[in-house]
């Protein structure tokens, strides 16, 4: 990276336990790994998972501090994945403490979704040019979601004519 800011952020992984027949939904986030000032935000959440299964949607882009705000020239949009946001002064600055939750990224993820782990990215593009005209890079942040699905459970029993039912039910892994 740039040696700026952007060595002082990092994804977070998520999980979500399905229950086989509601659709789910996880966050996951870039947050502070050290107290910085943050002038601008540019970049693209994927809109699903990086796997191809399309079992995970982008839903809903936000952030946890308090002067970044998406209105106007500035936008989070789940849609595409895009984030766009600027002091507009370079004099107020997002403050993002250690632990903060600069932005957040929630994914509607589908009943039928298989167990197992997915991954999601942000893409920052960042400005790497003095004349602050062109030159730009990419910077990575990968968050890794875990789904979980109910355990199954195999029944078996026996039943003869005329005689009660007994049926037995041992719990599988899943």
């Amino acid at each position: 990276s740039t040696g700026s800011y952007y060595d002082k952020l990092e994804a977070t992984n998520a999980s979500v336990a399905l229950d086989g027949t509601n659709d789910g939904e996880v966050t996951v986030s870039l947050v502070g790994n050290a107290d910085m000032d943050v002038y601008g935000i540019q970049g693209d959440w994927d809109t699903k998972e990086t796997e191809g299964t399309n079992k995970l949607k982008l839903d809903k882009i936000t952030t946890d501090v308090s002067n970044v705000v998406f209105t106007g020239m500035n936008y989070a949009d789940a849609p595409t994945g895009k984030v766009l946001w600027s002091d507009d002064t370079f004099s107020a600055p997002a403050k993002v403490a250690n632990g903060t939750k600069l932005l957040n990224a929630t994914y509607k993820v589908a009943a039928d979704t298989p167990a197992g782990t997915y991954t999601v990215r942000f893409k920052f593009i960042t400005l790497t040019a003095t004349d602050y005209n062109s030159y730009t890079d990419e910077v990575y942040y990968t968050a890794k979601i875990t789904v979980t699905r109910p355990a199954a459970h195999v029944c078996s029993g026996t039943f003869t004519k005329g005689q009660k039912l007994t049926i037995t039910a041992v719990q599988q892994g899943g």
